[in-house]
């Protein structure tokens, strides 16, 4: 189920992209990431350039403080 979060466009979110985000939150590496979840690295870099532009971010810190404040993740 996709959630939605406020930022200057509603962005619908897929769970996919809340793990990754968990994951990353959780201080893995990109590669550690995209390994356990079956990804090539450069593949999940792109995701991420996308999110981040989707969502109004310029960092990946960025990135993950958006989905703090929007309870996306804990």
């Amino acid at each position: 189920m996709a959630k939605s979060i406020k930022v200057e466009n509603k962005v619908e979110i897929t769970e996919e992209v809340v793990d990754v985000v968990r994951l990353l939150a959780d201080d893995n590496t990109v590669q550690q990431v995209a390994d356990q979840m079956g990804l090539n690295k450069r593949t999940l870099e792109q995701r991420i350039v996308l999110m981040k532009r989707q969502c109004g971010t310029n960092t990946l810190y960025g990135l993950v403080a958006l989905f703090f404040r929007n309870k996306l993740i804990k």
